[in-house]
């Protein structure tokens, strides 16, 4: 009747959006790989190899992929356990390093969650005719790293990789020192012999330990906002493959990129004299590093210098004082901000400009200078007076 027909057709209706409520999830799903979804179970794996022959004392470097349930692959190498069927002319460590040890014939196993793959190693008689290393003469900056090769020919003609089968060494491990992989460390500058050294032959090349080389250059302050007529300080710091940060502010060579805008001098002193934007930049070696410097349209006005004519006796101290004064009237301590000296080249006294110590003023001879503190084009003076 009527009432079944419509209670089916609501059944089928119901099944029929359930069924869409399912299967649309899966429509363009992404199934890229996460650590928290790797798509076990582990369904194949695969072995590579070097070589399927290597001569007797060789090594040999078998690496092992793991595919995971058709969807992706990753390297197992160290997940797997390896094993050599027979070690007596192959063993194999669990990094998957085959070492020969005499001339035959052996099966390379990889297993991992039941799941296996074989590589039959052959360990042939050849002898070594030849060895070659590279790079030659090379010139490594101090801090860093170079990593060396090693190759033979062998009596058979074959020839073969021998990095991680030869001795490797360093003659003056205070300059270089190898390790067996052939990774050289560059320690301190000198020059040094790297030999590699493989039954009964050698191979030597001379390396040199250059000064270390600047990485990049680092800027404080990395972002300014200033008045106009406002001094900033910039210091530059050189990161070094030695590890090394030494100041060297006065080495880079300075410059902005608005020049109506900002300017800065060898000392990395800048100030600018219009409202806007300056990208000061600091170069050497062809490195670069920048620092952005805001100018607002507040404009520095007047320099005053407390105390007012001070006096200080010979080779006594006092510490001066620079207020800045703006446009609209704010007031500032800008001691560490201004440039301070005095009018007869310190034969009277002695004012710094080193960072914390600004305006720290030492009495030399009797009688009187003018020191000065300079932001920008704004200049602030103060008679003193030596004892």
């Amino acid at each position: 009747n009527e009432l079944n027909w419509r209670n089916h057709s609501m059944r089928r209706l119901i099944a029929l959006s359930l069924l869409i409520i399912f299967v649309l999830p899966g429509c363009g799903a992404d199934i890229t790989p996460t650590k928290a979804n790797d798509f076990s179970p582990l369904t194949q794996i695969i072995i590579s190899s070097e070589n399927p022959f290597i001569a007797n004392k060789t090594s040999n470097l078998f690496t092992a992929e793991g595919n995971f349930s058709d969807l992706f692959t990753r390297d197992i190498t160290t997940e797997v356990v390896w094993t050599s069927s027979n070690p007596e002319f192959a063993t194999i460590e669990s990094n998957g390093k085959a070492t020969a040890v005499a001339p035959g014939t052996t099966q390379i196993t990889a297993t991992m969650n039941d799941v296996v793959d074989y590589f039959i190693l052959t360990v042939t008689a050849a002898t070594i005719s030849s060895l070659e290393i590279s790079p030659i003469a090379p010139s490594v900056p101090k801090g860093l790293t170079e990593q060396f090769s090693a190759t033979g020919t062998f009596s058979d003609a074959t020839v073969q990789s021998l990095t991680n089968s030869v001795t490797w060494s360093s003659v003056n491990t205070t300059v270089a020192i190898i390790d067996q992989t052939g990774m050289v460390a560059a320690l301190e500058e000198g020059t040094t012999n790297i030999t590699a050294a493989f039954d009964g032959e050698t191979k030597t090349t001379q390396l040199t330990v250059a000064p270390a080389k600047l990485l990049f250059i680092d800027i404080t302050p990395d972002i300014a906002d200033v008045p106009q007529q406002w001094n900033v300080n910039y210091i530059a710091q050189g990161i070094y493959t030695d590890g090394t940060r030494p100041t060297i502010t006065d080495l880079v060579e300075w410059s902005s990129s608005a020049q109506d805008i900002a300017t800065i001098n060898a000392n990395g002193v800048a100030y600018g004299s219009s409202a806007g934007t300056a990208l000061i930049t600091a170069t050497l070696n062809s490195v670069s590093s920048s620092s952005t410097l805001n100018i607002s349209e507040s404009k520095l006005v007047e320099i005053n210098i407390t105390p007012s004519n001070p006096s200080v006796d010979q080779n006594a101290t006092i510490n001066l004082i620079a207020n800045g004064i703006l446009d609209n009237l704010d007031q500032f301590i800008i001691t560490e901000v201004v440039t301070w000296s005095t009018t007869d080249n310190d034969v009277t006294a002695t004012v710094s400009n080193i960072s914390g110590e600004k305006g720290l003023t030492t009495g030399i001879n009797t009688g009187s200078t003018t020191v000065t503190a300079t932001s920008g084009s704004i200049v602030g003076t103060t008679i003193l007076t030596v004892n």
